[in-house]
């Protein structure tokens, strides 16, 4: 009886023990991965699961590793709909899948837990019908919650490494694609301004829908509705031929500059010919473009004059466009007052 209790001890004393957090880190996974398991099987939504269950850190990293992909329409890390999942490592087609989580334990360095998880595929129309992937997971808990911080695949880098690394590389490679692009949407704009400024009769009020930002035709458009609401003018100049008086108009794009996916600048520089009896007299003024990315194409944002080509005046169009509806809101207001009092 002796030998019996003595064999039974032992053999819970050679048992693993897991603390609490293991446990819990075990459950958090074992939660996840019938999440991940019911969305694959069911056309479920994926990408919410990187959205709700991953840390700060890799949903930023993810964030803009998508953002830029699909700016892109170019895969730097595939994920969900059939393609490389960062959950089960693998982008073949299957028919079912199931999990297995184990060896959950807490990492040598830092406040990381790792757990080994194992993916079971089945698919009736391969050779092969059944096969398996393995990933490390690793989590974190950030704020109470337990998160995931990061994936791996066996002999491979991190997918927060690798991310962190080919990011950059990445965008440099689409800033270059998309500055030329942008130059190339720039010098079509400039070359129609430049055609209306030569007429008889310039009228470029079309640009506006054509390559004006939301945001900015809204505006214009506000002012336009005031204008004619108090007969008079708000905004005295047109925001693309930027002088009163030219015979003929040149214009030359440089400095584009891509700050985001749908964010960029670039600078117009403007040279305003007049003939007079003394001859030809040159101008240059140059402008500051702000654009966005809407509608599958770039925009025109704001325009923003230099002072002497060095400087940035203080109001750009879009504040002065602000600025000039609130004074026309406050004239509306002053002007109803008086013939209220004129009435009485």
């Amino acid at each position: 009886m002796k030998k019996i209790a003595f064999i039974v001890a032992f053999a819970f004393a050679v048992l693993p023990i897991f603390s609490q957090e293991e446990k819990a880190v075990q459950a958090f996974l074992e939660g996840i991965y019938n999440k991940v398991a019911d969305a694959r099987n069911n056309n479920g939504d994926y990408e919410t699961l990187v959205e709700k269950h991953c840390s700060r850190k890799f949903r930023l990293y993810y964030g803009e590793a998508r953002r830029w992909e699909e700016k892109a329409c170019e895969c730097m890390l595939h994920s969900g709909s059939g393609a490389y999942d960062l959950f089960i490592g693998c982008q073949d087609y299957f028919d079912s899948i199931k999990f297995g989580i184990s060896d959950v334990k807490k990492a040598a360095e830092g406040n990381l837990y790792t757990a080994t998880v194992a993916a079971h595929f089945h698919c009736e129309a391969y050779e092969v019908k059944e096969w398996e992937t393995q990933r490390t997971v690793f989590v974190i808990n950030e704020g109470g919650e337990w998160r995931i911080a990061d994936f791996q695949s066996p002999s491979e880098t991190s997918d927060l490494n690798f991310m962190i690394e080919e990011l950059p590389r990445f965008i440099e490679a689409q800033i270059t694609s998309d500055s030329a692009m942008i130059a190339a949407r720039l010098e079509t704009i400039y070359k129609e301004v430049a055609r209306i400024a030569h007429s008889a009769h310039p009228n470029t009020a079309a640009l506006n829908d054509k390559y004006l930002s939301r945001q900015l035709k809204k505006l214009s458009s506000e002012i336009g509705y005031w204008e004619e609401k108090l007969g008079e003018m708000i905004i005295g100049k047109d925001c693309w031929i930027r002088t009163q008086d030219w015979d003929s108009i040149e214009y030359s794009i440089s400095n584009v500059k891509i700050a985001s996916p749908s964010k960029a600048t670039a600078d117009v520089t403007a040279t305003y010919i007049m003939r007079t009896q003394a001859g030809e007299r040159k101008s240059t003024g140059k402008t500051l473009l702000s654009l966005v990315y809407e509608n599958s194409n770039w925009f025109i944002d704001d325009f923003t004059d230099y002072y002497d080509n060095n400087g940035l005046y203080k109001w750009s169009d879009s504040e002065e466009h602000k600025q000039g509806i609130l004074e026309a809101v406050r004239s509306l207001d002053r002007y109803i007052d008086y013939l209220i009092e004129n009435k009485q």
